[in-house]
């Protein structure tokens, strides 16, 4: 069960996102209180695009992506991708408009996600790499 645990923490904060995407699709939303802090909103992009980055690569197993993108984890490198996506499809949404700092709070949170990843999967194995698969 313990190494299912991020899996299940990443889908159920993934439904969160996606629930919070989808208010603010609708023009609703529940994060006035943001708006009253200086940058709460961009602090908001990096919490949450942080978490999210930081759930999927302990899900991966901290995989990294195919050069030229080796020093990428692949789980920020995917929600790099997916939040991109996200940004640039407010362009087409009535209670919406793409941000530039939006997306730069989202790739700060990612590597700021990518850095605490890597921080904590050399202090949950002994030497700091991946184990090696056993070929079956």
């Amino acid at each position: 069960m313990r190494h299912r645990l991020p899996l299940i923490a990443l889908v159920a904060f993934s439904s969160f996102l996606i629930g919070i995407v989808w208010l603010a699709n609708h023009g609703r939303g529940f994060w006035g209180f943001l708006h009253r802090i200086p940058y709460g909103d961009k602090l908001g992009h990096v919490g949450l695009v942080g978490l999210f980055a930081y759930l999927f690569n302990l899900t991966l197993g901290n995989r990294r992506c195919p050069a030229p993108l080796q020093h990428v984890l692949m789980g920020s490198g995917l929600v790099v991708a997916i939040m991109t996506l996200e940004e640039l499809s407010q362009k087409f949404l009535p209670h919406r408009s793409p941000d530039f700092i939006d997306w730069v709070a989202n790739l700060t949170g990612a590597a700021l996600a990518q850095i605490a990843a890597i921080l904590t999967f050399r202090r949950a194995t002994p030497t700091g790499r991946r184990p090696r698969r056993r070929d079956a």
